[in-house]
């Protein structure tokens, strides 16, 4: 299940992802496990360059990206399962998303803006890993057990929060891409 991911000189984005398998078909619970397991398997991957202080070049850079489009694909599809789980609409919060995730007939889109790049080294970017991916990623598994136990009145109201968690995370996955050619 590929990302199509164009970004111009002006760090605007436009991406689709197609879907080969229906990923929207798993169950919450799955997705999270997969959610952390790829985080895991990406987190090992940074902490093994960053022993060896080697550059992600060729196939390793392939694998690096694919890995983390897999994870960006997977809390997509979560996002997705929590908006038709309490019918809502995120747009309609009011809130500027800076990944805004749409899903219509089967197409998942999303266009946007992205910071300016800023040249990183490997250390730098391990760090930036850990803090923007997979910080956030324990935050949002944190505030869905906590949308366990709440009623459906409460859910809908801490929605918001839910979804600028998911913002945050996707727009950072797709920051990191972004910085990989740097490192």
């Amino acid at each position: 299940m590929p990302i199509i991911l164009n970004i111009d000189n002006k760090y605007k984005f436009d991406l689709e992802i197609i879907q080969e398998n229906n990923i929207l078909q798993k169950k919450d619970a799955e997705l999270f496990e997969d959610i952390i397991k790829i985080a895991s398997e990406i987190k090992q991957i940074n902490t093994n360059f960053t022993i060896f202080q080697e550059k992600i070049i060729g196939q390793n850079r392939i694998n690096y990206v694919s890995s983390l489009d897999k994870l960006f694909i997977h809390l997509t599809a979560l996002q997705i399962h929590t908006q038709e789980s309490f019918h809502t609409d995120f747009t309609e919060t009011g809130y500027d998303f800076k990944v805004p995730i749409f899903y219509k007939k089967q197409r998942i889109f999303s266009k946007g803006l992205l910071d300016e790049e800023k040249p990183i080294d490997l250390d730098t970017f391990d760090r930036m890993f850990d803090s923007m991916i997979i910080l956030k990623i324990k935050e949002l598994l944190v505030k869905f057990k906590e949308f366990i136990t709440m009623d459906q009145k409460d859910c809908k109201d801490n929605l918001l929060s839910l979804y600028i968690s998911f913002d945050d995370i996707l727009y950072n996955i797709l920051t990191v891409r972004q910085n990989i050619e740097y490192i």
